[in-house]
């Protein structure tokens, strides 16, 4: 609920907004409030599966794991930014359907990248 003009710090808050879901909800808690939040949505969840090998297509962002890993990576005070780095590097490097893996700083832990001979190669 809108309390004059002003938005909800509080999650349940956000989510009982109309046409606010999980994924608006945790941006605004991480990117407007600085709450140590990991924001979830298809591309971050493209890297995450990627790099750990997991089924990231379809409604793969509704599967707890991910909010679980990512919930374990996130550094403590750094939400913004960590979750500006994945949303940045599904967009710059991690792409749907050319990853530029050759390139990529995780390929050398990347089960995807490793499994197209790539996470093993020198730079």
């Amino acid at each position: 609920m809108l309390t004059h003009g002003k938005i909800p710090t509080d999650r349940d808050q956000l989510l009982s907004l109309s046409a606010v879901g999980d994924y608006m909800a945790d941006a605004v808690l991480a990117f407007a409030y600085g709450e140590n939040v990991a924001v979830v949505d298809v591309n971050v969840c493209r890297v995450i599966g990627r790099v750990f090998g997991l089924e990231w297509e379809g409604e793969a962002r509704r599967k707890p794991v991910f909010k679980k890993i990512l919930k374990e990576l996130l550094p403590r005070g750094r939400a913004k930014e960590f979750n500006w780095a994945i949303i940045d590097h599904a967009s710059f490097s991690c792409l749907h359907k050319e990853p530029l893996c050759l390139k990529c700083p995780l390929n050398r832990i990347c089960e995807y990248a490793k499994a197209r001979g790539i996470g093993q190669k020198s730079q």
